[in-house]
């Protein structure tokens, strides 16, 4: 994927350098030591991942564990702590709504891609399997 994104870059003008990283050290630059000007991370399908927790208030709240951008925007951190504790499902899902109404507004990030999953086995072997979120 780096190096095909690599090889774009140069139809812009952009000269980038890959610099593939063990995995591990390559988490540690990207979200502990914000050593980076662009990475690839991909994350995999997790139950905890359902909830829009994750892609709003843990990613974009200024105070975010994975906010490795650094955005920042007072609006998007009062949504996302009210979504934090709102009990009530409807209401819960308007404040996520304009949560990302304005990160998209913001453009707050640019994915760049949006890898779809093949899973490949034998139906001579194995029947009745359903697709779901898995744990890796």
């Amino acid at each position: 994927m780096g190096r095909l994104i690599t090889n774009a870059c140069k139809g812009i003008g952009w000269d980038i350098e890959l610099a593939a990283e063990d995995y591990n050290l390559g988490i540690q630059k990207e979200f502990k030591e914000f050593d980076f000007d662009m990475f690839i991370v991909r994350w995999t399908g997790r139950a905890n991942r359902v909830d829009p927790e994750t892609f709003t208030r843990m990613m974009f709240h200024e105070k975010g564990n994975y906010n490795k951008w650094g955005y920042n925007n007072a609006t998007v951190n009062a949504l996302t702590d009210a979504q934090q504790v709102e009990m009530d499902v409807q209401k819960r899902r308007r404040l996520i709504q304009d949560t990302q109404r304005i990160l998209f507004e913001d453009a707050a990030a640019s994915p760049i891609v949006h890898p779809s999953m093949t899973n490949a086995y034998r139906e001579d072997r194995l029947s009745g399997l359903v697709p779901q979120l898995g744990e890796g």
